[in-house]
């Protein structure tokens, strides 16, 4: 994962000031017009998704807690992916919410608001809160938790909803049905987990701590 780190988020996220290029050709050549005549498409959209850069950010956090002495870049690119997805993602069409992709001048491409990419959200900022303690981290997973509990929470149904619209309403343009777990079970876990390489050794090294304080 440190490789692919060098490669795709040192050099090619941080020359282009923390944009993170979806697409790319068999030799890592970046293809942002990808899809600029199906922006919609399920799995390629067109764009920059706003939910792999704050995935990201986590991501090279939880790298940092596998060093004794870890790079300085680790930290600079997750701030600096962390606080791209913030100003481009949130709120940026008027409404509450994360947009799902942006075109590369920050224009709104798809306005839908996909469940995982508010989870990513909240899992980042509770990863940024634990490990700093700053009090605008804790402040943006509080207002994010807030949101997602009001907006993608199913409390008649049970679950997330999988995505709403640009008005904050469900929508099934996109999927139908109910969302998988994951992105959701890690937003409800990690604001209460130390930091680690994964969840599953966060969720074992909380529970080895409670056992060793017994």
């Amino acid at each position: 994962m440190d490789a692919l780190a060098r490669r795709t988020l040192n050099v090619r996220a941080r020359s282009a000031k923390w944009w993170l290029n979806e697409h790319y050709g068999q030799d890592w050549t970046p293809l942002p017009e990808f899809n600029v005549d199906n922006p919609r498409d399920e799995f390629h959209p067109y764009g920059m998704t706003i939910g792999h850069l704050f995935e990201w950010s986590r991501l090279l956090l939880e790298l940092e807690s596998t060093f004794e002495q870890p790079p300085l870049r680790l930290r600079e690119a997750a701030s600096g992916l962390y606080e791209t997805a913030v100003k481009y993602g949130w709120a940026i069409d008027g409404a509450d919410g994360f947009l799902y992709t942006v075109a590369w001048d920050g224009r709104p491409v798809i306005r839908d608001r996909p469940h995982w990419v508010t989870a990513e959200a909240i899992s980042a900022a509770a990863t940024w809160a634990n490990l700093t303690g700053e009090a605008r981290y804790a402040n943006q997973l509080q207002s994010w938790t807030t949101y997602a509990q009001s907006h993608f929470v199913d409390k008649e149904h049970g679950s997330w909803h999988h995505l709403l619209d640009h008005d904050n309403r469900p929508s099934y343009t996109m999927w139908s049905g109910k969302p998988d777990i994951y992105h959701a079970l890690q937003a409800v876990l990690l604001p209460d987990l130390p930091i680690a390489e994964s969840t599953v050794r966060a969720v074992i090294n909380l529970q080895t701590e409670r056992n060793e304080s017994r």
